[in-house]
């Protein structure tokens, strides 16, 4: 039986060991990951901890699931609408100093 335990632990180490140099220079902090595998784990994680966060948030609202559902669509309505009127006002003020820009040096002029 102690020889049992034995060999599963070290099955277990030799499992754990670093299979090459980089994964132990890695281990010593003397070496990087790719930037584009850092990347995507710090992406993984945050969007883990933003639905973590949003479960949490649901569970501890104070309103029914049906109330919030209501108020969520319609602030989020708002917003959208509030975007909505931001970017058309953004786009009409470029066309104008488009315009005006073209006049004044008569590029546009037919």
């Amino acid at each position: 039986m102690n020889k049992y335990i034995k060999g599963l632990g070290a099955a277990y180490l030799l499992k754990k060991m670093p299979k090459n140099s980089d994964d132990v220079l890695y281990g010593m902090g003397l070496q990087r990951r790719e930037p584009a595998i850092m990347a995507a784990q710090a992406i993984a994680i945050f969007g883990c901890g933003c639905l973590v966060g949003a479960g949490v948030a649901l569970l501890f609202a104070p309103a029914p699931g049906a109330q919030l559902r209501q108020d969520l669509s319609t602030k989020a309505n708002d917003l959208r609408s509030k975007a909505s009127d931001k970017i058309l006002a953004a786009t009409n003020g470029a066309e104008k100093l488009v315009e005006s820009a073209g006049i004044n040096t008569g590029a546009f002029r037919s």
